[in-house]
């Protein structure tokens, strides 16, 4: 698993990290670490013999430790919001530096995690190392334009079916108000005929039964 992060040490340089992790069961079998200012690059393996003596140093177990450790160096997020504090010190004589991490604990205080010493990479290996971290960011920035491609597309589809709805929605209540206004008038047509029935009915019962009082006046 390679992983490129970028790193500022208390004095405010920057360094760039690239690791390749192999791991197992998020427990670390090696880590092999280039770590570089732009123009120089320094490098390290750490196999899991020094990291579980670093472990016990730092007073943890192992699987916390390597969380830990791929947390700092590793690029890997931690489940919880943890900063940590680099201190890299170059010595131009033996062509090395020496790399500290610590564990910020409070603005002022810190945990020390680890230290490791990382030798020069001169002449085809430096070019290597060069090529080798571009090529990772290169992978990784294509990788990423994909998933925003695909993030893209499945957003704009997304607002397509939102609007689909929302026409599918809007043309439901049409209808509903629509059938309603027309149920409303039949109702209103059959209320009206039914009253007018009725009067009519009433008005023939009036002239039947003035008919028949007529009739019974003229019997007596």
């Amino acid at each position: 698993m390679g992983a490129f992060c970028a790193v500022k040490t208390v004095d405010g340089k920057a360094y760039f990290i690239f690791s390749d992790v192999k791991a197992e069961d998020s427990c670390i079998n090696s880590i092999s670490i280039i770590l570089s200012d732009g123009i120089r690059h320094f490098t390290t393996k750490l196999d899991q013999s020094c990291i579980k003596e670093m472990a016990e140093q730092s007073n943890l177990d192992y699987r916390s430790y390597c969380e830990q450790l791929l947390a700092a160096i590793g690029g890997v997020k931690s489940n919880d919001v943890t900063e940590y504090f680099y201190d890299i010190v170059c010595d131009d004589v033996t062509c090395s530096v020496k790399f500290t991490w610590k564990r910020a604990l409070t603005q002022t205080t810190s945990y020390h995690l680890g230290t490791i010493q990382l030798k020069s990479l001169t002449g085809s290996k430096h070019v290597k190392a060069a090529a080798d971290m571009l090529s990772f960011c290169s992978d990784e920035i294509a990788s990423l334009k994909k998933k925003l491609d695909s993030t893209e597309q499945a957003y704009e589809q997304m607002v397509e079916d939102r609007d689909g709805a929302i026409n599918n929605f809007r043309e439901a209540v049409e209808a509903k108000i629509k059938s309603e206004e027309q149920l409303m008038e039949k109702f209103a047509n059959l209320l009206n005929e039914k009253k007018k029935r009725i009067e009519q009915l009433e008005k023939a019962g009036n002239v039947t039964l003035f008919t028949y009082k007529l009739i019974s006046w003229f019997k007596a």
